[in-house]
């Protein structure tokens, strides 16, 4: 997003400094102004599209999150003091032709799910934003995720019957391979 304003910036920069003549000088500034407007636009409905694809994936994160805290629940004791850990990651579908950046449009479900160890950044990822959804839960200590990192093999992918399993007091969610 900034190496086109930067460029237009530059040729600005050309026209005050370089161009020698009045006359070629008040052109280039005329062209250097209609760059820059033109920059701005494309800009513009650039970030416009990323933002709009960002608040459709929140929403879409919101509604699988909810899911997800309904499901968990179901295994959950009375305090929520069982911890949960999140294996794989969960990214739905979204309309075609929307535009994504680096972070922007993907899922909060499908971050960090491939660094080690497995499980463990993304729980934490996962956990942070259902609380901000209005429900805590407990990350399962590292040991616990390698644990059910093994167990998460024998597992469907969420959200079939068998992707959720309570074991030894640990609730493991399966979202992804």
């Amino acid at each position: 997003l900034v190496l086109p304003f930067t460029i237009a910036f530059m040729g600005y920069l050309v026209c005050l400094f370089v161009v020698p003549s009045e006359k070629m000088q008040k052109w280039t500034k005329v062209a250097a102004c209609i760059i820059c407007c033109v920059t701005l636009i494309c800009q513009t409905t650039y970030t416009l599209r990323l933002n709009h694809t960002n608040e459709l994936r929140y929403e879409s994160d919101v509604q699988v999150a909810n899911a997800l805290i309904q499901d968990i629940m179901q295994y959950q004791n009375a305090d929520c003091s069982r911890p949960v850990v999140f294996i794989g990651g969960y990214e739905e579908a979204l309309e075609d032709g929307l535009m994504y950046g680096d972070c922007l449009g993907h899922s909060v479900l499908n971050w960090a799910t491939e660094v080690e160890p497995k499980g463990y950044h993304s729980t934490m990822r996962i956990i942070n934003f259902m609380e901000l959804q209005g429900t805590k839960f407990n990350a399962a200590h590292p040991d616990e995720i390698l644990y059910a990192n093994q167990l998460s093999h024998e597992m469907q992918n969420w959200p079939a019957n068998d992707s959720i399993r309570l074991v030894m007091d640990l609730i493991i969610v399966k979202l992804g391979n």
